[in-house]
């Protein structure tokens, strides 16, 4: 196959110059090389003489040449041309496919070719691209231990996943971020954000995320919703809102919330798990809608906006092949055309309405109504964190009221056991790492709302009950199980799929509550969990997401906003709130009362409040401006 290596050099005056390796005996690149109007040194490798069909072994070449020129820092495109079919492969998709399995650490993302040069491509059948990178030469050293090189390199391998999957498998960016920095990184968050929330997998009617789509465009979904789901997304639209400063992220927290305090909630507090998929033995019937059903129930002028919008057609774009006998003519409601006025949006919502009260008229699935502590403890971190960000009241009341429902049906506070489930006023017996851990981040995240002494003495007596019956002395880390009859094998768990690990949300909590109590056993038992976990960390640290944030809680000595006076007074409200609306998510929020550290119990009180921003030991001057808290909390480094 001819191959074309080329680097992409921008140069100080923000222009391009073009590297090209190619085969000697190839015309039609020799031409569009001409056409490009680049010099090309043409090079006719011996490794590669026997074999010039093998792209993989081009591709490799192309590697080795490039560092061997130094250039391993280079922005480099590796484009396979092909006159004639591939005689290994079936289709073009199949063939990057092979070369991306044997080449897997290089490649980062399939584009298509007409996307840089559409004009020329045209001339050329069977054209693709592979956006290609080397990883910095540090990333083939065997120890990665310095920690700051464990975060970039995870950065790193998390983007690049990004970009193949959006590359390989869906056709390829429209435009090329492949520049390794925040604000790419922060970009393919938003975007993935935008997509989820525009799809079928989020309703659009009632709120709130089914667990996960059984697509790549986020259409159809697997109509069960999860409560640890929503708990974890609520978060990131909330991180998403405080980022970007986009009110539609704000928004989305307030559906996902609508939802869950809607149909999740327990009368005395306690949330739901989970609503199955389907109803009356029908997947998603309760969420999916006709043409037909639509046109009956709304005006014409409602009817047609909602077509548009959510891409109504009479065959609809769904049809649950797992069933035998499948409902026709079935819309997952997603958004298809935003482009809406003000008299639009008015007419949409009073259509939304209609949809929404006729839909309360059907079967509605399965709830799952046991009350879980670790699923529970997640939400109340979330809808904590929304209180004070999206500042509603309502939703700090639900967290009081959950934490209380916890504390009486699921916690004996004098051998300090934390049980896990509760449905219909029986609880078990089972002790499992996920139910502390879990609380214990949703604790802290109201001790930061609040400054409740006692929410924050709750976190400790946790902590302390996590850590007598779970902690290995030891070698570190936290076992899965303990005390539970017919346990076959003992497990440490570090991944972190559709539920974070005990162990990464256990080492983070105990991060956190260290620096606020100045505990340094808990920042040790951490410590020691982290190191016991380092090979996931340095060679797979995809899989341990959650991980890594204690991992960067670590390496970047997090800010402590110190607030006095009284927790309730309006000066105090005014600094919380300050200090929860900036992102800035290493940092802890402690008041002056109760088991903070000894710094915050000794700082004068006087009749303002004021608050202290320190790292370390070192505090910058105090203020009661809540502005000036924000530009403090804001600033890349403190002074």
């Amino acid at each position: 196959i001819p191959l074309i290596a080329h680097t992409i050099i921008e140069t100080k005056k923000s222009k391009f110059i073009t590297d090209y390796i190619v085969s000697t005996d190839s015309p039609e690149i020799a031409q569009t090389a001409k056409e490009y109007e680049a010099d090309v040194p043409f090079l006719r490798p011996k490794e590669l003489a026997e074999d010039t069909s093998s792209s993989v072994s081009a591709l490799q070449h192309a590697v080795n040449y490039m560092e061997k020129e130094n250039k391993t820092t280079y922005d480099i495109v590796v484009e396979t041309m092909c006159t004639n079919p591939l005689k290994t492969c079936k289709d073009i998709d199949s063939c990057i496919k092979k070369i991306i399995d044997t080449g897997a650490d290089s490649v980062i993302a399939v584009n298509q070719l007409w996307d840089h040069h559409p004009a020329r491509i045209k001339k050329i059948e069977n054209d693709f691209i592979v956006d290609f990178f080397p990883e910095p030469n540090e990333a083939r050293r065997q120890d990665l231990k310095p920690k700051a090189f464990i975060r970039s390199g995870s950065i790193y391998v998390m983007q690049r996943n990004y970009l193949m999957e959006k590359g390989l498998r869906y056709g390829g960016p429209n435009s090329r971020p492949y520049i390794l920095d925040e604000e790419r990184a922060i970009n393919m968050v938003l975007n993935t954000c935008d997509k989820m929330a525009a799809g079928g997998m989020y309703d659009q009617i009632g709120g709130g995320f089914a667990r996960y789509s059984v697509d790549e465009k986020w259409l159809v979904p697997h109509f069960e919703k999860m409560l640890y789901d929503n708990a974890q997304l609520l978060h990131l639209y909330l991180d998403a809102y405080l980022i970007s400063s986009d009110k539609k992220y704000a928004a989305i927290s307030h559906d996902i919330l609508r939802y869950i305090l809607r149909d999740m909630r327990h009368k005395d507090g306690g949330f739901y798990s989970a609503e199955d998929a389907d109803s009356e033995g029908k997947e998603g019937k309760f969420y999916c809608w006709t043409e037909t059903e639509l046109k009956t129930l709304l005006s014409e002028s409602e009817f047609t906006l909602t077509k548009r919008y959510f891409g109504i057609t009479a065959n609809g774009n769904f049809e649950d092949h797992s069933d035998p006998d499948p409902l026709k003519n079935q819309n997952v409601l997603s958004i298809v055309d935003a482009n809406l006025t003000e008299d639009d949006l008015k007419t949409l919502n009073s259509a939304k309405q209609k949809i929404f009260k006729e839909r309360t008229k059907r079967v509605r699935p399965h709830l799952d109504d046991k009350i879980l502590s670790s699923w529970n403890g997640l939400m109340l971190g979330a809808i904590s964190r929304a209180s004070v960000i999206l500042n509603e009241n309502k939703y700090l009341e639900a967290a009081e009221a959950n934490l209380s429902f916890l504390q009486k049906k699921l916690w004996d506070s004098k051998s300090k056991t934390l049980y896990h489930r509760w449905r219909n006023g029986e609880r078990d017996n089972v002790q499992l790492l996920d139910a502390y851990a879990f609380l214990i981040d949703g604790v802290l995240h109201l001790y930061e709302v609040t400054l409740d002494p006692k929410h924050l003495q709750f976190a400790i007596d946790l902590t302390d009950g996590m850590k007598t019956r779970f902690y290995d002395e030891s070698n570190g880390g936290f076992w899965q199980s303990t005390d539970t009859p017919h346990l076959i094998l003992q497990v440490k768990e570090d991944y972190d799929g559709a539920i974070p690990s005990g162990n990464s949300v256990a080492a983070l909590g105990l991060l956190r509550l260290g620096k606020i109590t100045d505990n340094n056993e808990y920042i040790k038992m951490a410590e020691k969990t982290l190191t016991l976990f380092s090979d996931n960390l340095n060679n797979n640290p995809q899989t341990v997401p959650y991980l890594l944030q204690a991992l960067d809680y670590i390496i970047h000595e997090p800010r402590r906003a110190v607030i006095t006076g009284d927790p309730e007074s309006s000066g105090a409200q005014d600094l919380i709130t300050a200090a929860h609306s900036i992102y800035q998510p290493n940092k802890v929020i402690l008041g002056v009362a109760g088991p903070v550290e000894d710094f915050a119990k000794k700082l004068p009180v006087g009749k303002q409040s004021e608050v202290y921003l320190c790292t370390g030991s070192a505090c910058q001057e105090p203020t009661v401006n809540s502005t000036k808290l924000k530009e403090m909390l804001a600033a890349k480094t403190l002074p």
